[in-house]
């Protein structure tokens, strides 16, 4: 086994690469360069088909949406007129109730997409069937009372089942909802036109907060007004319709206003996710940069934009023939690259194959030569690091210079393990772990002082080697009670014992720990006895406060130890154990902190030597 002098004395060799480095470099060029190939392929392909291929897709998709959304909305418009002219053609009358019930409810039950078909009286009564999200109908009536400013409210719910639907229950109550004030309602009274139904803004549907818009025509027979007739879609429904769309992989479908307020949109884009949002606004933002508006487009406008990060999309934008809103599709480019992927599949293949190879080369003969050895030596610094000395072993490896740096670990803990005898054993691994001088600090904490009673009579019956091993007998009993709760033995000062909590391992209850640990040592010696049968009895002092921690010394030799006044007055209170007849001393401060579960006796104030203020003292039994 080689000296470690003989180690430190080896001449530096010159700066060389490692196999391991060596292995990597290889690895990352091979793969770097396979990677250029292939992205150079993708990019002479994408550039002269990726995008013709999104665009015409981009135009489907827009000629879809928008065809589909014009036949609903028609489709609504449609079917308020009709019923306006059964009903103006006196085949049912607003009246009848249970022919208008049977007419309502058939035209909702056969358009899908419809969710309210109403009927507004002017003296403010409602009435309107409603298709619930599972399925089911409702039968809404409303009696308005002008005075009372309020109306009686029916709801019948029906099942839908067999082809037919089954009465369930009826619900009755009050509402606030009065029909000449709804915006349908407003909206089919404000114009000359009583023919064609009038579409409305988006508002809120009744008797919910979900939105929609509606188709109203105003019904007048004999040119006397006698109410109004809507058809409502919801704006889900919508959604519902932009879900079951496939644009891309990613791709975004939108549905506007003219002010650029979202409408409707795909479910994975809504306003509660930040990508929706994000790629709208991308959206209108690039329309506003090439200077158009949204109530200026009379078609289809598609083109290519670049959000922040630099990814890019194909954006289409296309205004309904039959409504105020736009129709807009923002569809990631790289959602095309599947397409192109498929061009190169080969050199992929071959990458991967030549990747792997390498990879798998390079791992079996870095781990055989370097990292298994490394991994050990890394394990024992970790040891060092841990204090876990005993840990650290001789490691056997055909690389020489592994095994010198293994031969001057084990030297080195050889030197660090006579640290635990002489420091405490927390302040060896903060100095390891901080590789350097620990500086003092101040910090609360709760010091524990122990003095061996009735020392000098023990001394005047034994030998100075009989004295010393009863010593090392009875520090090693209290030391362990002190290391058990967590605490450091800073100084052992003849027969006597300076120990703090807190310091220099943090304890968060440090005042709870020195009250336990000095309980375990009273009832430890009492119960048992040492060498030569002798019993031993100690005085303890215990006091909470500020101290500061550190090493103090000169510059060439220096001690781990703790000062303050903190640190005096618990000797002081272990040396007055002798007037107060007692054995275990604890200051108001510790005992405000130490909590529940503690017998103490409240002594009383006493004036402490060296102190000007009265200190607050109990006996703790």
């Amino acid at each position: 086994m080689p000296n470690i002098d003989d180690v430190q004395s080896r001449p530096t060799r010159r700066l060389s690469l490692s196999l391991r480095a060596i292995l990597a470099g290889v690895t990352l060029v091979t793969v770097l360069s396979t990677a250029a190939i292939v992205h150079l392929s993708w990019y002479y392909t994408a550039t002269h088909n990726i995008d013709d291929t999104v665009q015409s897709l981009d135009r489907q998709i827009s000629q879809h949406v928008t065809n589909e959304l014009e036949r609903l909305l028609l489709n609504a418009q449609a079917t308020a007129e009709a019923l306006r002219t059964i009903m103006f053609q006196r085949v049912v009358a607003s009246t009848d109730k249970a022919k208008r019930e049977f007419l309502f409810l058939a035209h909702l039950q056969s358009h899908n997409s419809l969710a309210w078909v109403s009927f507004g009286f002017p003296n403010g009564d409602f009435f309107g069937a409603h298709k619930k999200s599972d399925g089911g109908v409702q039968m809404v009536e409303s009696k308005w009372n002008e005075e009372k400013r309020s109306a009686v409210l029916r709801i019948d719910d029906y099942k839908a089942a067999d082809g037919d639907i089954w009465f369930q229950m009826r619900k009755t109550g009050t509402t606030t909802l009065k029909a000449t004030e709804l915006s349908w309602f407003k909206k089919a009274v404000a114009g000359n036109d009583n023919t064609m139904a009038k579409w409305t803004e988006i508002h809120d549907l009744p008797l919910s907060s979900d939105p929609g818009i509606s188709a109203a025509v105003q019904l007048k027979l004999f040119e006397k007004p006698v109410g109004v007739i809507s058809v409502s879609i919801a704006l889900k429904q919508i959604s519902k319709f932009l879900d079951s769309l496939e644009i891309g992989k990613t791709g975004s479908v939108y549905v506007v206003d003219q002010d650029g307020a979202l409408v409707a949109a795909k479910s994975n884009n809504t306003l509660g996710t930040n990508a929706g949002i994000l790629r709208l606004q991308l959206a209108l933002n690039d329309l506003a940069a090439r200077g158009q508006a949204l109530d200026t487009l009379s078609g289809l406008s598609q083109w290519r934009a670049t959000d922040i990060t630099g990814r890019m999309y194909y954006i289409g934008v296309t205004p309904l023939r039959t409504n105020d809103w736009v129709v807009m599709t923002v569809i990631p480019g790289d959602d095309f690259l599947a397409s192109i992927e498929d061009n190169n599949s080969r050199l992929i293949v071959v990458l991967v194959l030549l990747t792997a190879v390498i990879a798998l080369l390079a791992t079996i003969i870095s781990r055989r030569t370097i990292d298994a050895p490394l991994g050990q030596i890394l394990a024992q610094f970790r040891h060092i690091e841990a204090f876990s000395l005993d840990r650290v072993k001789q490691i056997s490896s055909p690389i020489r210079e592994i095994e010198f740096l293994s031969s001057a670990l084990v030297q080195m803990t050889r030197g660090l393990s006579g640290f635990a005898r002489y420091l405490p054993t927390e302040l060896v691994q903060a100095l390891i772990a901080r590789g350097r001088e620990d500086l003092p600090e101040s910090r609360e904490a709760t010091v524990l002082y122990l003095d061996l009673q009735g020392f000098t009579q023990i001394g005047e019956r034994s030998t100075p080697g009989e004295l010393v091993g009863l010593l090392n007998e009875f520090f090693t009993v209290v030391n362990q009670f002190i290391l058990a709760e967590g605490g450091a033995v800073i100084q052992f000062q003849g027969d006597a014992i300076l120990a703090t909590f807190n310091v220099p391992a943090e304890h968060p209850q440090h005042a709870r720990a020195a009250v336990r640990a000095a309980l375990a040592i009273h009832t430890a010696l009492e119960q048992r006895t040492f060498t030569g049968n002798v019993r031993l009895r100690a005085r303890i002092g215990i006091n909470t406060g500020e101290v500061v921690a550190g090493t103090v010394g000169s510059s060439a030799r220096a001690n781990y130890t703790v000062h303050g006044d903190a640190v005096n007055l618990a000797a002081r209170l272990e040396n007055m154990n002798k007037a107060h007849n007692s054995l275990i001393l604890v200051a108001a401060s510790t005992v405000a902190q130490a909590g529940s579960g503690f017998l103490f006796e409240h002594i009383g104030d006493v004036e402490v030597r060296g102190k000007t203020k009265i200190i607050t003292i109990y006996k703790l039994a």
